[in-house]
């Protein structure tokens, strides 16, 4: 009887393939992390927008505005008294202020911020009802890895949702800002 103490050629190359294939499965898609990323930005607006609502509430005399700026893709948490600056981070105990893109965050690297339907500026203030100062839904655009978001403010609820996609070409309407650094 013949017995075979080795695998031929063909085997090796069979198994090598094989190898491959389900090495290459396992690797993770940079398209879905920098989508992931967008999306996780999304979020974090909304998140922001019901921070500066509470600070409005409960500081009516000194009301929370949320300031976006387009063209260095970042945006700030700040006090109607004092816009250009940003507040206090509860946690960290930094400026509030979230900047994406290259140089961003960390985690926000592949993220821009698009453009904005603010009623006409980059501020989306909020009074001491927590009531924002827009007469439409507020709109922000953020891009990632392929992935389009847009997170929406109620005027009159300051409620927001993210969808995926754009319902409006908006631009950024080329509003000019004092840029917030070394922050």
């Amino acid at each position: 009887m013949y017995t075979r103490s080795a695998f031929t050629y063909i085997e090796l190359g069979i198994v090598m393939v094989v190898v491959m294939i389900l090495v290459v499965a396992a690797l993770p898609d940079g398209d879905t992390e920098a989508k992931q990323q967008g999306l996780e930005l999304a979020h974090r607006f909304e998140a922001d927008v019901a921070y500066a609502r509470s600070l409005s509430l409960a500081q009516p005399d000194d009301p929370a505005l949320i300031q976006v700026d387009v063209d260095n893709n970042q945006y700030w948490v700040a006090r109607a008294s004092a816009p250009s600056v940003p507040v206090t981070h509860p946690q960290t105990k930094k400026p509030y202020l979230i900047r994406t893109g290259t140089g961003g965050d960390p985690g926000l690297e592949h993220v821009t911020i698009l453009a904005l339907d603010f009623g006409g500026d980059q501020i989306l203030a909020f009074d001491s009802l927590g009531s924002t100062d827009q007469e439409t839904t507020a709109l922000l655009q953020i891009t990632s890895g392929g992935g389009e978001y847009e997170v929406s403010v109620s005027p009159t609820t300051s409620e927001t949702g993210t969808e995926s996609g754009f319902s409006a070409n908006l631009t950024t309407g080329g509003l000019e800002l004092p840029i917030v650094n070394g922050l």
